[in-house]
């Protein structure tokens, strides 16, 4: 930020000596002098009077021998601003959820990487989809959601999932291939409330149709999925989410509801995000 031979300048005016400052500063006198007349010629005004006896210090050398500390270190506070703001511009905040591993963020973040290898990833846990959390991510993975607003997130599809059964282990229907409407008759099923998904509004109301109850929750939190495996109940799942439930057997259904599922963009997001964002977009299209 400031011109370096002001150290140099700091350093002759405390010993008014180019030798002596030459030896603190580990270079020649010729390299210290140099370095001085560029100053003096950068600044347009002499810093020192040469004379006989030594140095002096101008009206110009003492006005900036009182104020170059506090310049070096006003200098200093701004470099690391723009250094902090170079940094979250070369960050793409990621959230993480419950239920939601990132299995096609990473698929397309890798490659994504090697082009841009400063990019870093920063994780930032977003419990339930709460719109106070959302506000901190560039990007998060998941299935559409009613809940989140197209004009703040934008939303890129990149597969469909399947909507199969959580069956606790144990319970009668764990070790089924695949469930029919005659299975799930008189079963309680925990799925969403409506209007957080379509797809799930869609399957829940083919179900109530053939005799399923239902049990609906604003999400699926462990304290939800502790309390089916301990009710045996079962809940409308989605396959992206596998990974994540080992108490549970996930079954397919006779049927054929499946939910979008890909990533959500900040449409506000910083520079990196958005370049990513459109890296996304190029591969989906190509997919």
């Amino acid at each position: 930020m400031y011109d370096k031979h002001i150290d140099t300048f700091m350093e002759v005016a405390r010993s008014q000596s180019f030798s002596e400052a030459a030896r603190n500063l580990f270079i020649s006198s010729t390299a210290v002098m140099q370095q001085i007349n560029l100053l003096e010629e950068n600044l347009g005004v002499p810093l020192f009077v040469r004379t006989r006896r030594g140095l002096q210090l101008t009206p110009a050398g003492e006005y900036l021998q009182k104020e170059a500390p506090s310049f070096i270190e006003y200098s200093e506070r701004i470099r690391l601003r723009l250094r902090a703001l170079q940094e979250e511009n070369d960050q793409i905040a990621v959230g993480i959820s419950y239920y939601n591993p990132l299995n096609i963020f990473y698929r397309l973040w890798f490659p994504y990487q090697k082009e841009h290898p400063a990019v870093q990833v920063k994780s930032v846990l977003i419990p339930n989809l709460h719109l106070s959390t959302l506000e901190q991510v560039d990007v998060f993975e998941g299935p559409t959601f009613e809940k989140i607003d197209p004009s703040v997130f934008e939303f890129l599809p990149c597969e469909k999932k399947r909507l199969s059964m959580a069956v606790p282990t144990g319970h009668p229907l764990a070790e089924k291939h695949i469930l029919s409407m005659e299975d799930l008759k008189g079963r309680t099923v925990v799925a969403f409330q409506p209007g957080l998904q379509k797809d799930t509004d869609r399957a829940v109301e083919f179900l109530r149709e053939n005799g399923v109850l239902i049990h609906q929750v604003n999400s699926y939190d462990p304290a939800v999925m502790i309390k089916c495996a301990k009710d045996q109940e079962l809940f409308l799942f989605l396959e992206a989410w596998l990974p994540i439930i080992p108490i549970f057997n996930i079954v397919p259904v006779e049927w054929d509801f499946s939910c979008q599922y890909g990533l959500f963009f900040k449409r506000s997001g910083n520079p990196a995000g958005e370049k990513f964002r459109e890296f996304v977009r190029e591969q989906v299209g190509r997919g």
